[in-house]
């Protein structure tokens, strides 16, 4: 049975590597416990002994690199101006606080880098933590549930992290995660228990009400099936039979989305977006008595954010009001506004950093999609590894989808997809002969 178990490649880890094993807990508790106060506190002692352990054995021991990579620069040049923004803030403890994190995050990317390519650590076991720990969470927000709010008559799961929209974003990269191993694996019964932990993902999305969740998780689906029935179609031997499959699959696929979209209209999952499909609507159409009448106070606040957000940027074009300082400033252009961020990581980063924290700071992405959009025209990158650049490349998409309603420059999660994004797509890149096998 051991034996079995230790043969097996899915499972299979070096048990003598602390490195590898303490960068496994470190991201097991990002998803986990950090979104609780102790728990924070807990992920960054583990973070923080990763950091002295790489210097000390790593580095000063075995004497292993640090790892260049093409996106450090403008990480670089983002960090400057994060700096420079502090000559417009308004409150300079909220400033030097996120400003304290940001460098945290660069240390962790630039450390999780080298650790990555040094240890020669695979994703999937990377994709195996992320997924084990969403479980987690959401088995025990199953049974804890988030207080009934005046504007939603269902209580909501929250779980650990004390926010349904944050438990919804580790669900939704986990069950791409999922359908990544869904596609690759051969055994059948891993491929049945995968299929089973994404529909047990799903059912824990439907019970965040996350809309955003409504919206990715149609887009993860048929854009997956897009790109491995492109690829697929381009090997197949026989066009018409490889067609007339894909249309059967296609039929069950949209069979089983209708399914789902029954039992969806029938949840208080529904309300939550039917309202915001209202709201949009009276906007579309310029009713001005929309303004009057708030049927999802939510949506209509993040629209005023986008307005007056915008307009903070234009008053601030170059480097912004401050980092972290929209939710200081926001009163200066509309008065009842609460004291929160912006909920848009495109309006957060023009209005507090500028145009050039905005254009450094989505550089990062742009090298990165490079990198992925260079793989993924790569004729010689076998099944496995061209599934793997599909799922990298929908993770960076879904995350300039989430931006719109969330503010992600700060969250460790947000920094570890990239982090997967750039250092596996560079190793898929390797052409030498002797590259391992990192997918």
């Amino acid at each position: 049975m051991i034996s079995a178990i230790e043969n097996n490649r899915l499972l299979k880890l070096n048990t003598f590597d602390i490195t590898e094993w303490l960068f496994y807990l470190y991201i097991f508790s990002l998803v986990f416990i950090s979104g609780m106060t102790v728990g924070n506190l807990i992920s960054k002692t583990i973070g923080y002994i990763l950091i002295v352990y790489f210097f000390i054995f790593d580095i000063i021991i075995y004497k292993k690199k640090i790892i260049h990579f093409e996106e450090f620069v403008f990480i670089l040049i983002w960090v400057i101006i994060c700096l420079i923004s502090g000559l417009q803030v308004k409150d300079q403890q909220l400033y030097i606080g996120r400003l304290a994190t940001i460098f945290q995050l660069v240390v962790f990317y630039i450390i999780s880098y080298s650790i990555i390519v040094n240890h020669q650590i695979k994703v999937k076991r990377l994709f195996l933590v992320v997924i084990f720990s969403t479980i987690l969470i959401f088995i025990q927000g199953i049974w804890v549930r988030s207080g009934v709010s005046i504007l939603l008559r269902d209580s909501r799961l929250y779980s650990a992290q004390g926010n349904p929209n944050t438990l919804a974003n580790f669900g939704i990269f986990s069950f791409l995660f999922v359908t990544y191993f869904v596609f690759t694996v051969k055994n059948i019964w891993y491929k049945t228990l995968f299929i089973l932990i994404d529909v047990f993902l799903l059912y824990g999305l439907l019970e965040t009400e996350s809309r955003k969740a409504t919206v990715v998780i149609p887009f993860i689906i048929c854009f997956f099936f897009i790109l491995h029935s492109v690829h697929q179609y381009r090997e197949a031997q026989s066009k018409l039979r490889f067609i007339v499959r894909t249309c059967i699959i296609l039929s069950l696929l949209l069979l089983i989305m209708f399914g789902i979209y029954q039992f969806f209209i029938y949840s208080g999952y529904f309300r939550r977006f039917n309202k915001l499909l209202m709201f949009v609507q009276m906007q579309s159409g310029r009713n001005e008595q929309a303004f009057k009448t708030i049927i999802d106070y939510s949506t209509y606040e993040r629209r005023q954010f986008l307005k007056y957000g915008l307009q903070m940027w234009l008053d601030h074009f170059w480097i912004g009001r401050g980092l972290d300082n929209f939710k200081s400033c926001i009163n200066e252009y509309w008065l009842v506004s609460k004291h929160v961020y912006a909920h848009n990581n495109y309006v957060e980063m023009l209005s507090t950093t500028g145009v050039l924290g905005f254009i450094s700071y989505y550089m990062i992405y742009l090298i990165i999609f490079k990198k992925l959009f260079i793989a993924l025209m790569n004729n010689n990158l076998e099944q496995r590894k061209l599934i793997l650049v599909h799922t990298l490349l929908i993770s960076m998409i879904v995350i300039l989808v989430i931006e719109m309603v969330i503010v992600s420059y700060y969250l460790k999660f947000i920094w570890l997809i990239l982090l997967l994004a750039s250092s596996y797509t560079r190793q898929l890149l390797i052409e030498s002969s002797n590259a391992p096998d990192y997918a």
